[in-house]
Protein backbone atom coordinates (compact mmCIF):
# COMPACT_ATOMS: atom_id res chain seq x y z
CA UNK A 1 0.00 0.00 0.00
CA UNK A 2 2.41 2.63 1.11
CA UNK A 3 4.37 1.88 -2.38
CA UNK A 4 1.22 2.29 -4.47
CA UNK A 5 0.87 6.27 -2.51
CA UNK A 6 4.64 6.92 -2.80
CA UNK A 7 3.99 6.42 -6.86
CA UNK A 8 0.51 8.23 -6.74
CA UNK A 9 2.52 11.13 -5.25
CA UNK A 10 5.67 11.04 -7.44
CA UNK A 11 3.30 11.18 -10.67
CA UNK A 12 1.07 14.10 -9.18
CA UNK A 13 4.51 16.41 -8.79
CA UNK A 14 5.70 15.36 -12.06
CA UNK A 15 2.47 16.38 -13.54
CA UNK A 16 2.44 19.52 -11.81
CA UNK A 17 6.32 20.34 -13.04
CA UNK A 18 5.80 19.14 -16.52
CA UNK A 19 2.54 21.16 -16.72
CA UNK A 20 4.76 24.76 -15.25
CA UNK A 21 7.80 23.59 -17.86
CA UNK A 22 5.20 23.06 -20.74
CA UNK A 23 3.90 26.71 -19.82
CA UNK A 24 6.86 28.67 -18.95
CA UNK A 25 10.20 29.54 -20.10
CA UNK A 26 13.74 29.47 -18.08
CA UNK A 27 13.68 33.31 -18.37
CA UNK A 28 9.95 33.18 -16.66
CA UNK A 29 9.82 30.17 -13.98
CA UNK A 30 12.63 28.66 -12.08
CA UNK A 31 12.37 25.42 -9.34
CA UNK A 32 14.24 24.89 -6.48
CA UNK A 33 13.58 20.87 -6.07
CA UNK A 34 14.52 19.40 -2.71
CA UNK A 35 14.34 15.59 -1.72
CA UNK A 36 16.36 12.94 0.11
CA UNK A 37 16.13 10.36 -2.70
CA UNK A 38 18.07 10.88 -5.29
CA UNK A 39 15.84 9.21 -7.97
CA UNK A 40 12.77 11.22 -7.78
CA UNK A 41 14.14 14.38 -9.33
CA UNK A 42 17.32 13.29 -11.23
CA UNK A 43 15.45 13.54 -14.54
CA UNK A 44 15.45 16.90 -13.93
CA UNK A 45 19.08 17.53 -13.54
CA UNK A 46 20.02 19.37 -16.74
CA UNK A 47 16.51 21.77 -17.05
CA UNK A 48 17.65 25.00 -17.12
CA UNK A 49 14.63 26.19 -15.56
CA UNK A 50 16.62 25.15 -11.90
CA UNK A 51 17.58 28.23 -9.71
CA UNK A 52 19.94 25.80 -7.40
CA UNK A 53 21.35 22.16 -8.09
CA UNK A 54 18.45 19.45 -6.99
CA UNK A 55 19.21 18.98 -3.12
CA UNK A 56 19.20 16.16 -1.92
CA UNK A 57 20.85 15.88 1.08
CA UNK A 58 19.56 17.52 4.32
CA UNK A 59 22.82 20.13 5.25
CA UNK A 60 22.19 21.05 1.28
CA UNK A 61 18.47 21.52 2.01
CA UNK A 62 19.25 23.97 5.55
CA UNK A 63 21.84 26.27 3.02
CA UNK A 64 19.49 26.30 0.01
CA UNK A 65 16.86 27.53 2.75
CA UNK A 66 19.15 30.28 3.24
CA UNK A 67 19.57 31.10 -0.16
CA UNK A 68 15.82 31.22 -0.91
CA UNK A 69 15.31 33.79 2.02
CA UNK A 70 18.30 35.95 0.86
CA UNK A 71 16.01 35.92 -2.57
CA UNK A 72 13.28 36.85 -0.97
CA UNK A 73 14.39 39.74 0.86
CA UNK A 74 16.42 40.61 -2.53
CA UNK A 75 13.10 40.67 -4.32
CA UNK A 76 11.63 42.32 -1.84
CA UNK A 77 13.25 45.18 -2.08
CA UNK A 78 13.81 45.91 -5.48
CA UNK A 79 9.72 45.58 -5.28
CA UNK A 80 10.31 48.30 -2.07
CA UNK A 81 12.39 50.28 -4.62
CA UNK A 82 9.52 50.46 -7.30
CA UNK A 83 6.85 50.51 -4.98
CA UNK A 84 5.34 47.29 -6.49
CA UNK A 85 3.84 44.73 -4.62
CA UNK A 86 3.76 42.11 -7.38
CA UNK A 87 6.37 40.24 -9.48
CA UNK A 88 3.46 40.47 -12.16
CA UNK A 89 3.02 44.14 -12.19
CA UNK A 90 7.16 44.63 -11.84
CA UNK A 91 7.92 42.52 -14.77
CA UNK A 92 5.14 44.45 -16.52
CA UNK A 93 6.90 47.86 -15.98
CA UNK A 94 10.47 46.56 -17.09
CA UNK A 95 8.61 45.31 -20.17
CA UNK A 96 7.91 48.98 -20.99
CA UNK A 97 10.82 50.46 -20.02
CA UNK A 98 13.42 47.39 -21.32
CA UNK A 99 14.84 45.91 -17.55
CA UNK A 100 15.50 42.73 -16.52
CA UNK A 101 12.08 40.54 -15.18
CA UNK A 102 12.40 38.39 -12.16
CA UNK A 103 11.34 34.80 -12.94
CA UNK A 104 9.17 33.32 -10.42
CA UNK A 105 10.47 30.37 -7.92
CA UNK A 106 8.64 27.16 -7.37
CA UNK A 107 9.75 25.30 -4.40
CA UNK A 108 8.66 21.54 -4.43
CA UNK A 109 9.81 19.78 -1.67
CA UNK A 110 9.64 15.88 -1.50
CA UNK A 111 10.03 13.59 1.21
CA UNK A 112 10.23 16.39 3.89
CA UNK A 113 9.77 13.84 6.63
CA UNK A 114 13.16 12.53 6.28
CA UNK A 115 14.84 15.75 5.99
CA UNK A 116 13.83 16.60 9.07
CA UNK A 117 14.50 13.49 10.56
CA UNK A 118 17.78 13.39 9.74
CA UNK A 119 18.34 16.75 11.54
CA UNK A 120 16.51 15.63 14.89
CA UNK A 121 19.19 12.66 15.16
CA UNK A 122 22.17 14.90 14.35
CA UNK A 123 20.77 17.40 16.76
CA UNK A 124 20.18 14.90 19.43
CA UNK A 125 24.01 13.42 18.88
CA UNK A 126 24.98 17.01 18.82
CA UNK A 127 23.15 17.49 22.32
CA UNK A 128 24.88 14.12 23.84
CA UNK A 129 27.98 15.67 23.17
CA UNK A 130 28.29 18.97 24.06
CA UNK A 131 26.08 17.69 27.62
CA UNK A 132 29.13 15.33 28.45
Amino acid sequence: MQERQYGEKSIGINGIILSLLYRNSPDTLKFILINSSRDDFSAYNALPHLFLPIVTKSNDAILSSRVIVSEMERRERILTEHKIKSIDSYNRKMRRVGGEEIPYIVIIVGELLSLWSYQVVMWRSYSKLTDS
